[in-house]
C-alpha cells in the first residue's frame, strides 16, 4: 500500500509593500509561464524549503482564468495600486502529496496529468473561506497550480486594492550579524525605547488557515457525502428509533433506566446534560445503556456505522497527515446524542413522577429554600411548627401551668435579664430540670410575636423567662426568633444554641421517660426528636435517625413526616404510594398531611379523582383556619395567604391573601416578605417598588437568597419600574451568580451582549452564556450559537454556532432548531443540506414556532430547493398562519391566486391587508376572465390605487395599463402616461419601457400596435412580480421580522 505522510499542507505567510518579494511579484504577474516558473524564487516567500518549479499554470483568480494579455495587464495594475496604498501581499500555499491526489483520482503519475480545472475549483473555494473568515472579503487574489516531483502546489498572491485590513502597533525589528548569525532585534528610539509603528495585521489566524485545509480535504475527499452516510446512521436510524423504544417500557432495559435514575444529580433537571459536567460521573453507565441498546435494537446498523467510521478516519489521516482523532470524534457524538436522548427521556420520566412543573412565573421570581421550606417540591408550605396541633393533641398530659410569681411583672423580667445571654444558655440543665409546658407566659409570648403588630420586646423577655425554668418548648421558640431575626437581628450561631439546648431537653426528658407509662411522653418525645434530627436543628442532619424517631412515635405528626420521607426517598427508598398512604391516614387530624396528600393528586403523582383533592384541600385549609384562629403563627398565616391566592381549599381572593402574607411577613417570616414582594411585581406595583426593593435585599442580605438577589437584578434592569440602574442589576446578578444560578449567569450574559449598552462586552457576554450553558441553561446555548453564527463578530465559527444550536434544538428549543434550519437552508455557507433543514424545522415547528413553519411551507414553495410542492406548502403556511403569522397568510394567497381560485385568495388577501395584498386584490377585481364571480373593476382600482399609495409601483403601472386599454375604465391615454410616469418615476423599468412606446407614437415614427406593446408589458410586469426584486424584498421584511421577534 502506497505510505501518505499528509495529502495537503497549507501554509501563509505576508510580506509589506516595500518589500522586494512583493514587487518582483507583481514584475512577474504579465510574464509567461515560463519565466514566471524560473523566477520564483525572486517573489516566492518559501524558498528555504520549495525551490523553482518544473513548470507553472497560467494564472487564475477567484472569477476565472488570466488569459489574455489585457486581463493580465488589468491584474497587475491591481497590484501596483494595492502596493500604492501599502496593502499587505499575503502568499499562501496549497501543497499536495503527488500519491495522494493520485489515489482520489486528480493526478496521474504515469502521464503527468493533473485535473487542472478541479483543483483550481478547490482552490477558489478554500481560498474564500479562509479570506471570509479574516475578513478579507474585499482582497483579490492571483493563483498558479507549481508542478514539483513530490508535491504539486499552490501558489495564491492576495492583496487589498483599498486596504480595510485592522491596524495594531508593532515595535520595529531589525537584524544583524552575530558571530555569523542573523539576530533580530529591536530599534529604538532617541530615548533607548522601541520604535512602535501602526501597520496591518498580516499573521492570518491559524483557524483561518486550518478552514483552508479542512475545505479542500472535503472537497477531494467528498467528506461532506460520506459524513452525511454517517450521521444519517445515527440521526435517521438509530436516534430517530429511540422514541419508539421507551426505556421506560423494555423489560431488559428498565431496570438500568431506573437505577440511573435514582443516582441522577439533584439539582435543575435543565442541568441533566450529557456533556455537563455535574454528570461526569455518570457517563460510564449511561454509555452502558447506550451499548445494550444499540446491541438491542440497532447492531447491524451500528456495525455500519463503525466500518464507515474506520474508512473515514484513515482517510482523514492520509489527508492531514498524524492520527486522526475523526473515530473518536464520531463515536464521543454518537455517545452524546444518544446519551441525550436517554437523558431527555429520564427528564420526562422525572417531571411526570417527581416533581410538579414549575411555571414561568415561578422561575423568573419564586424564591424558596428546600432546607426551610421541607424537602416536599411544594414551594409553599415549610411545615416546620405544628405546636398548636401538637399542644392540642397532647395537652390533656399536661394540666399544670408553671408560672413564676417571682417574675411575674415584666419590668421584674426584664430586669432578670440584664447579663450576656451565653451564660443562662450554655447552663446545660437547669436548675428545676427540663419540661414541657404550654404555660400562660409561653402563651402570651406566642401571641406578642404573632399579633398584626408583634411586640418582639415583650415576647423575648417571656421566651429568655420560661427558658431559665426549662421550658424547651421556650427554648425552641428562641432558636426561631433568632433564625428568622424575629425583632432582633438574625444570628444563625445563637439560634443554633438555643435548638441544641432544646434537643438535649428532649433527650433528657426521653430519657427519664423511657420506662415509664407515660403515652404522652412516648408518641411526643420521638416526634420532637425525630423532627431536630430530620431539620438538622441543633444537630447534624440525620434522616435514619429521623426515621427511626418517628417510627417509634406513631403518632399522626409522626406519620406525617414519614409520609414526607417516603415522598422524597429519605432514610428509605422514594415510595409515593407509601408516602399517600401516609398522609390520607392523618389527614382528617393533620392538615399538614391533607394538604399534601390534594398535592399528591394535584400533581399526577397519584391517580385519584378531583373531588378527592379538593376534599383534602378544603380539609387542610380548615386545618391551617382552625390552628391559626388558636394559635397564631406566621407559617400558619402565610399557609393560610397562599392558600387564598391560588384558589385551594378556598375561593381565590387576592385580597384576603395579602393581608395573612402582611401579617406573617410582619412577624418576620422571609418568606411571606419574599411572596408579597413578587405580588406586588405581578401586579405592577410602581408606588411599592421602593418597599420591594428594601423588602428583597433584607431577604438577599439576611439568607443569602438568590431568588431574592435575581428579583432586584430583574427590577434594577427593566425599564417599567422607573428604577433603572444597569450597574445595580449587574452588582444583584453576580451576588446571586455565586450561588450557581444559571438564570442569572444568562441575564448577565444578555447584559453584556448588549450593544447598545454601555457595559457591552463581547468577551463577558460569552463568558456568563458559557456558565449558564454549563449548568444546562439551553436558551444560553442558543444565544451562544447565535453568537458564534454572526458574521459580523470577530469570533464568528459557523460550525460552533451549530454545534451550540444542536445541543439547543434537541433539548427543545424551538428557536435553535429554527436557525439550524436557516443555516442549512442558506446556498451560500458551504453547510446546505436541504433534508437536514427540514428535519430542524419540523423540530422547531413541533413547537408551533411560526417561523418554522413558514419556512416550511417556503421550501416546498420555492422551487430553488427542488421539492416544488404547493400541497405541502399551502399545508405548513396554513399552521404558521393560525400561529399568527401574516406573511403565512400572504403566502397561502398567492398560492390561491396563481391556481385561480381568486375567492379564497381574495378573503385571505383581505386578512393580511398589506400593500402587497391590495396590489393582488385590485388584480384579482380587475381580472375579465371567465368565470372570475369577484370580477369587479370599481373595487379593483380602488385597491390598486390604495396599493399605489403604499409605494406598490406594479400597482401604479397596472392602473395606468387599465387607463391605457379601457380595461374596467373608460380609455384615457392622458391618465394612463401620468400613472405610469409616476411608476417609471419610482424605479420601475416596465413602465419606462411602455411609456417609450407610448411617446414614439406620438412623434411621427411609424404606428406600433398599442395592444402588442401593452401585451408584451404586461407578460413583462408579470414576470417581474416573481422577479428576485420581490422575493428579496419580502424575505428581507420576514428576516427583519425574524429578528425582532427573537429579542
Amino acid at each position: 500500500m502506497t505510505y501518505v505522510k499528509a495529502g495537503v499542507v497549507v501554509v501563509t505567510k505576508f510580506c509589506k509593500s516595500s518589500s522586494k518579494a512583493f514587487s518582483s511579484y507583481i514584475d512577474y504577474v504579465d510574464r509567461e509561464e515560463a519565466a514566471r516558473s524560473n523566477n520564483t524564487s525572486k517573489y516566492n516567500l518559501y524558498q528555504d524549503y520549495m525551490g523553482n518549479p518544473e513548470k507553472s499554470t497560467g494564472l487564475f483568480t477567484e472569477t476565472g482564468d488570466v488569459q489574455t494579455m489585457e486581463e493580465k495587464t488589468k491584474l497587475k495594475d491591481i497590484f501596483k495600486q494595492a502596493q500604492s496604498k501599502d496593502s499587505l501581499m499575503w502568499q499562501t500555499v496549497i501543497s499536495f502529496d503527488n500519491k495522494w491526489l493520485e489515489k482520489n483520482g486528480l493526478y496521474s503519475s504515469k502521464d503527468k496529468v493533473l485535473d487542472e480545472e478541479r483543483v483550481k475549483g478547490i482552490t477558489r473555494s478554500a481560498v474564500h473561506k479562509m479570506l471570509e473568515k479574516e475578513g478579507l472579503e474585499n482582497a483579490v487574489w492571483s493563483a498558479a497550480i507549481h508542478y514539483n516531483t513530490d508535491n504539486i502546489h499552490v501558489h495564491v498572491a492576495t492583496v487589498e486594492p483599498e486596504p480595510m485590513r485592522e491596524k495594531k502597533k508593532y515595535i520595529q525589528y531589525k537584524n544583524r550579524e552575530v558571530n555569523g548569525k542573523t539576530v533580530k532585534e529591536p530599534i529604538l528610539d532617541s530615548d533607548g525605547q522601541p520604535v512602535v509603528k501602526e501597520e496591518y495585521k498580516g499573521k492570518f489566524k491559524q483557524s483561518s488557515i486550518d478552514t483552508c485545509k479542512r475545505e479542500v480535504v472535503n472537497q477531494i475527499i467528498n467528506e461532506r457525502e460520506n459524513n452525511l452516510k454517517i450521521n444519517s446512521i445515527l440521526r435517521d436510524s438509530i436516534l430517530k428509533q429511540k422514541r419508539e423504544h421507551p426505556l421506560v417500557k423494555d423489560k431488559e432495559l428498565c431496570r438500568m433506566f431506573l437505577e440511573l435514575h435514582k443516582n441522577m444529580p439533584d439539582c435543575n433537571r435543565n442541568m441533566w446534560n450529557y456533556n455537563n459536567p455535574i454528570m461526569h460521573s455518570l457517563k460510564p453507565q449511561i454509555d452502558e445503556i447506550t451499548l445494550c441498546y444499540i446491541e438491542k435494537y440497532h447492531k447491524e446498523e451500528f456495525k455500519q456505522f463503525q466500518k464507515m467510521i474506520e474508512e473515514q478516519t484513515e482517510k482523514y489521516r492520509e489527508a492531514y497527515g498524524g492520527d486522526s482523532d475523526y473515530a473518536k470524534g464520531k463515536m464521543d457524538d454518537m455517545y452524546s446524542r444518544m446519551g441525550n436522548a436517554i437523558l431527555k427521556e429520564i427528564r420526562a420520566f422525572d417531571k411526570e413522577y417527581k416533581d410538579k412543573t414549575i411555571s414561568e412565573d415561578y422561575v423568573q421570581w419564586y424564591e424558596q429554600d428546600e432546607n426551610e421550606l421541607g424537602v416536599i417540591s411544594d414551594p409553599q408550605f415549610k411545615s416546620d411548627d405544628l405546636a398548636e396541633k401538637e399542644k392540642k393533641y397532647f395537652e390533656h398530659y399536661n394540666t399544670k401551668d408553671i408560672i413564676s410569681s417571682q417574675y411575674s411583672n415584666l419590668n421584674e423580667v426584664e430586669q432578670y435579664f440584664r447579663w450576656e445571654e451565653d451564660k443562662y444558655i450554655f447552663n446545660s440543665i437547669p436548675e428545676n430540670g427540663f419540661n414541657i409546658e404550654w404555660s400562660k407566659q409561653y402563651k402570651l409570648a406566642k401571641k406578642y410575636i404573632y399579633n398584626k403588630k408583634p411586640e418582639y420586646e415583650k415576647a423575648i423577655l417571656l421566651l429568655k423567662h420560661e427558658d431559665m425554668e426549662g421550658n424547651i418548648l421556650a427554648s425552641y421558640e428562641l432558636g426561631d426568633v433568632y433564625r428568622f431575626g424575629r425583632g432582633t437581628e438574625i444570628n444563625i450561631e445563637m439560634a443554633e444554641k438555643y435548638y441544641a439546648k432544646t434537643l438535649q431537653g428532649f433527650l433528657n426528658i426521653e430519657e427519664k421517660e423511657a420506662h415509664g407509662n407515660n403515652k404522652f411522653m412516648k408518641e411526643y418525645l420521638p416526634y420532637r426528636v425525630g423532627k431536630m434530627y430530620y431539620y438538622g436543628l441543633g444537630t447534624e442532619q440525620n434522616f435514619e435517625k429521623a426515621y427511626e424517631m418517628f417510627e417509634t412515635s406513631g403518632s399522626i405528626f409522626s406519620k406525617y413526616m414519614l409520609g414526607k420521607m417516603a415522598y422524597a426517598g429519605q432514610g428509605m427508598e422514594q415510595n409515593y404510594e407509601l408516602a399517600y398512604q401516609y398522609f390520607s391516614e392523618c389527614a382528617n387530624q393533620n392538615a399538614y398531611a391533607a394538604y399534601q396528600a390534594a398535592s399528591m393528586i394535584d400533581t399526577g403523582k397519584i391517580v385519584e379523582s378531583e373531588s378527592k383533592m379538593h376534599e383534602y384541600y378544603k380539609q387542610a385549609f380548615a386545618g391551617f383556619a382552625t390552628m391559626e384562629k388558636k394559635s397564631p403563627s406566621d407559617n400558619l398565616e402565610y399557609r393560610i395567604g397562599c392558600m387564598y391566592l391560588e384558589g385551594k381549599g378556598v375561593e381565590k381572593d387576592e385580597k384576603i391573601a395579602e393581608e395573612y402574607l402582611s401579617i406573617s411577613a410582619g412577624a418576620g417570616n422571609i418568606y411571606s416578605k419574599n411572596k408579597l414582594a413578587m405580588l406586588y411585581l405581578k401586579r405592577g406595583d410602581v408606588n411599592r417598588i421602593p418597599e420591594i426593593i428594601e423588602t428583597l435585599k433584607e431577604v438577599a442580605e439576611k439568607t443569602d437568597n438568590i431568588w431574592s438577589m435575581y428579583a432586584l437584578g430583574n427590577i434594577y434592569s427593566s425599564e417599567k419600574y422607573n428604577c433603572k440602574d444597569i450597574e445595580l442589576a449587574v452588582k444583584w446578578y453576580k451576588q446571586a451568580e455565586k450561588n450557581g444560578n444559571e438564570y442569572i449567569s444568562y441575564k448577565l450574559g444578555k447584559i453584556y451582549l448588549n450593544e447598545q449598552s454601555q457595559y457591552y462586552s463581547l468577551d463577558k457576554g460569552i463568558e456568563h452564556m458559557q456558565k449558564a450553558y454549563e449548568k444546562g441553561n439551553m436558551m444560553a446555548a442558543y444565544q451562544l450559537g447565535k453568537i458564534y453564527a454572526d458574521k459580523s463578530k470577530e469570533c464568528y465559527d459557523l460550525e460552533k454556532a451549530i454545534d451550540y444550536y444542536k445541543e439547543a434544538a434537541e433539548n427543545e428549543n424551538a428557536l435553535a432548531a429554527y436557525q439550524l434550519g436557516k443555516i442549512y437552508l442558506n446556498e451560500n455557507n458551504g453547510k446546505q443540506n436541504i433534508q437536514e433543514a427540514i428535519y430542524y424545522l419540523k423540530l422547531a415547528a413541533k413547537k408551533d414556532s411560526q417561523f418554522a413553519t413558514y419556512q416550511l411551507g417556503k421550501v416546498y414553495y420555492d422551487e430553488k430547493y427542488g421539492l416544488k410542492n404547493d400541497t405541502k406548502a399551502y399545508h405548513w403556511f396554513e399552521k404558521s398562519a393560525k400561529e399568527g403569522n401574516n406573511r403565512a397568510t400572504y403566502q397561502m394567497a398567492k398560492i390561491d391566486y396563481e391556481k385561480q381560485n381568486y375567492t379564497n385568495a381574495a378573503k385571505l388577501f383581505q386578512k393580511v391587508d398589506d400593500v402587497y395584498s391590495h396590489y393582488y386584490l385590485g388584480k384579482i377585481y380587475l381580472d375579465e376572465s371567465k368565470g372570475n364571480p369577484l370580477y369587479n373593476p370599481k373595487k379593483g382600482l380602488m385597491y390598486l390605487k390604495q396599493a399605489s399609495s403604499e409605494g406598490n409601483t406594479f400597482a401604479s403601472m397596472a392602473i395606468g395599463l387599465s387607463y391605457l386599454r379601457g380595461e374596467g375604465v373608460k380609455r384615457d391615454v392622458k391618465t394612463a402616461k401620468d400613472w405610469l410616469n409616476l411608476a417609471s418615476g419610482q424605479g420601475n423599468e416596465y413602465a419606462s419601457e411602455i411609456l417609450k412606446k407610448i411617446n414614439s407614437n406620438h412623434s411621427g415614427r411609424p404606428q406600433i400596435k398599442i395592444g402588442v406593446s401593452m401585451t408584451t408589458a404586461i407578460s413583462k410586469m408579470k414576470k417581474g412580480l416573481k422577479s428576485e426584486w420581490e422575493k428579496t424584498k419580502l424575505q428581507r421584511e420576514h428576516d427583519r421580522m425574524i429578528e425582532n421577534s427573537l429579542e
